[in-house]
């Protein structure tokens, strides 16, 4: 969350965007677009990001999505915002006659997913929609929050109902902009003399604090997510230094500033049930570190909450770096909280990819403010989310047995991987969807599918899909992997989604998972193979892979690709020129793989 103004923020629109990736976005609102736009752009600097936008006609948000020839459409958007605002909802609300007030709320959701249904229809773009700011109009009192005929009635039903139906569209993405406005204020987020003079009723903090919400679902559908947080313990997860005062004596619990540090370990906690790994990193005697969990009757967390436990006196960067390696994460999915501002401006300098928040000096205001920073947005939870602190545990022992082992070789065989392909089916979309989202490095195309669109695939004669799941000796490590086979002309095959888990990588899953892809190609009589590379800032460890595999690169005319799959690079994303490659089935010679099939 940025800490700049909009004036400030305002600068940035003289700036050279030129070196960052590029987003289509596409604004359709019953307020004057160009605010908002001007907001999103350049907040979008600080983020390293270059939105290009469209803005949509004043208050034409059915016109330009039934229009096949709008705006809109020859745009090509990548998101398309549905954007509108309370004081416009309260003039049509004062318009409708009483009899009809029931139905206003349904009616104006209709309207609302009518549109988002065409769009989905007619556009690759995802939809981000924006639900509506709480707005008491004073007509019924405190019965406003009750009464069908109040507006602030009517405004909360709307918003219940986009949230459930949000929920189950997988291309559809709420904006929760009245929680924005809650946290604001209505009189710091309504500008009355804006909304009479230019149409635009939110104000220019309100403005940021929009954009804000925005790009956290952009950068999250884009792969951009948290999947770590990294404590300290001494003045962080309680209060005083145990080395100095013992057990007995620091702060947990109900009484006096103890409640402050229970409340950051019930918040963790949560995280942690979410899916959120939470590793202790402590400059600390392990034993004496350890003790809290295991003996102290306030502490909220045990050691099993915790995902890895670094407590020693090394450097706290140095530890920072081997819980990465443990969890196989990039460290721009990883948050650092420490009291020590001296600790906090060693790992931003040295390993700027991590997030270490400013937290306050005083502990009360500590969890409000990490709260209001907006982390841990997600697009979508999983199953396995419930579990990841657990698979995260047993990633660290197959570590210490890597470390172990004579060789990599021995290492391998002694893991005793089990891997189990099958066709996408219910229970996997949700986890397939997620990786879809997540998946930065191990993933030959990045092509971005929601639910949605990932149980479209499964249903249709097109596609074959593959849904990788992998266990060894040490646990199940779940649904790591998924294949998605498009069938092309002359009896070829092209590969439209390959992705795996940087977990598993490098570890002879690849070449089991290909050589299920050769096999189902043969059984179906398919002569050859078309795959792609598109490059991106963080697919690097797959440049190679298809040559590995023995694909031979080709001209792209040549390879049979479709045009539509081709297409994706003008999403913005990609760093590169996309390489196309083809294997021939008769050609192709199975890969030794230490993996088994489960």
């Amino acid at each position: 969350m940025t800490d700049k103004d909009y004036k400030e923020l305002r600068k940035n629109l003289k700036k050279d965007y030129s070196k960052f990736p590029v987003i289509r976005v596409a604004i359709l609102s019953d307020v004057s677009a160009q605010y908002p736009a001007q907001a999103l752009r350049a907040l979008a600097y600080e983020y390293r990001l270059n939105i290009e936008i469209y803005e949509g006609a004043f208050d034409q948000i059915e016109s330009e999505t039934i229009d096949l020839d709008s705006g809109l459409y020859k745009f090509d958007p990548e998101y398309i915002l549905i954007l509108s605002a309370s004081e416009n909802l309260c003039r049509s609300f004062y318009r409708t006659p009483a009899i009809d007030r029931e139905v206003f709320a349904s009616s104006r959701i209709s309207r609302l997913f009518s549109a988002c249904e065409r769009i989905e229809k007619n556009s690759r773009a995802e939809v981000l929609l924006c639900n509506f700011t709480e707005l008491d109009d004073g007509v019924y009192g405190n019965l406003a929050a009750v009464h069908r005929s109040a507006l602030l009635s009517t405004i909360r039903e709307i918003n219940s109902i986009l949230a459930n139906e949000s929920r189950e569209r997988g291309r559809v993405h709420l904006v929760d902009i009245c929680m924005a406005g809650s946290e604001l204020g209505r009189a710091c987020a309504y500008d009355p003399r804006m909304f009479y003079l230019s149409s635009n009723p939110f104000s220019q903090d309100f403005l940021v604090n929009i954009a804000e919400r925005i790009l956290a679902v952009i950068r999250t559908l884009r792969g951009s997510v948290k999947k770590c947080l990294i404590t300290d313990l001494d003045g962080t997860l309680w209060g005083g230094i145990i080395g100095d005062i013992g057990l007995d004596n620091i702060s947990i619990g109900e009484l006096g500033l103890g409640r402050a540090f229970s409340d950051y370990q019930a918040w963790l906690l949560e995280l942690s049930r979410r899916g959120i790994a939470i590793c202790v990193c402590s400059k600390n005697d392990e034993n004496t570190a350890k003790e809290p969990f295991i003996s102290h009757p306030d502490m909220m967390l045990s050691l099993d909450d915790i995902a890895v436990f670094k407590a020693n006196w090394e450097s706290k960067d140095s530890n920072i770096r081997e819980i990465q390696r443990t969890l196989n994460i990039g460290l721009d999915s990883m948050i650092f909280i420490d009291d020590n501002p001296a600790e906090r401006d060693l790992i931003k300098n040295i390993l700027p990819g991590v997030t270490v928040p400013e937290i306050p000096e005083d502990p009360v205001f500590r969890l409000p403010y990490l709260q209001s920073l907006g982390l841990f947005e997600t697009v979508g939870i999983s199953e396995e989310d419930s579990k990841r602190t657990e698979m995260y545990k047993v990633e660290g022992a197959r570590s210490s047995a890597k470390e172990q082992a004579g060789s990599i070789e021995e290492y391998f065989k002694s893991l005793n991987m089990r891997c189990t392909i099958k066709p996408f089916d219910a229970f996997s979309v949700p986890r397939i969807a997620q990786l879809a989202q997540r998946t930065n490095q191990f993933n030959l195309r990045t092509r971005r599918y929601s639910e949605v669109d990932i149980t479209s695939i499964a249903e249709s004669d097109e596609f074959i899909t593959m849904c990788v799941s992998l266990s060894d000796n040490f646990g199940d490590y779940g649904i790591i992997g998924a294949v998605i086979l498009k069938h092309v002309p002359e009896d070829g095959i092209f590969i439209d989604t390959f992705l795996m888990s940087c977990r598993v990588a490098k570890r002879g899953v690849e070449e089991f998972i290909f050589n299920r892809i050769a096999g189902e190609a043969e059984v179906r009589g398919i002569k050859h193979i078309i795959g792609e590379y598109i490059p991106t800032a963080k697919n690097g460890p797959v440049s190679g892979l298809l040559a590995d595999m023995g694909f031979s690169k080709i001209q792209r005319a040549a390879g049979g690709i479709p045009e539509e799959v081709t297409s994706a690079d003008k999403a913005g994303v990609y760093t590169g020129v996309s390489a196309a490659y083809k294997l021939n089935i008769g050609e192709y010679s199975v890969k030794e793989t230490f993996v088994k099939e489960e």
